[in-house]
């Protein structure tokens, strides 16, 4: 018996979508990440989708100190619910998204140098951690001490770090 005459329907249903689904994905993205860093100028915010007001930040960068860019971080609201406080002055990193077709630079993370705060606003795919209400989905709701998750003076004790954090 040959295998072809072994196959089953559901079998037949899986080859077909192993081999056409890949022709049907999503186009990929077309952008690259950048990192930035330098001080914050000022802090405003510009007009997301619908209703939801955008907190975003003016940065002098250390590369281009002449250069001015504006980078979006998240809505307003969700920034103050977590703790996300940057102000002019306040040194910054930033891991920006730059599109090719010249939108706005996106903030996939922020590490706020003055204050020793990161935050993580949006996934790798640039995904916002927040919901079409500009309510903040992205986790336990808190800035995160130190710079990197759950590590600051504490020692490792944030999320899904061991006892306490699961």
């Amino acid at each position: 018996m040959r295998t072809a005459d072994r196959c089953t329907p559901g079998l037949a249903a899986i080859l077909a979508v192993l081999f056409v689904a890949p022709g049907f994905a999503r186009e990929p993205h077309k952008f690259h990440f950048a990192t930035l860093e330098g001080e914050v100028r000022a802090v405003g915010e510009q007009q997301g989708d619908g209703e939801i007001r955008l907190l975003s930040v003016e940065l002098m960068t250390d590369r281009r100190p002449s250069e001015k860019v504006t980078v979006l971080l998240g809505p307003t609201e969700a920034c103050r619910e977590i703790g996300l406080v940057v102000e002019e002055g306040d040194r910054v990193r930033v891991r920006v998204f730059v599109s090719e077709e010249g939108e706005a630079v996106k903030a996939q993370k922020i590490l706020n140098l003055s204050r020793s705060v990161m935050v993580r606003l949006r996934t790798m795919h640039d995904i916002p951690l927040w919901n079409s209400a500009g309510a903040w989905q992205g986790g336990p709701g808190r800035a995160y001490r130190g710079g990197h998750h759950g590590v600051g003076r504490r020692g490792a004790s944030g999320p899904g770090r061991g006892p306490g954090g699961r």
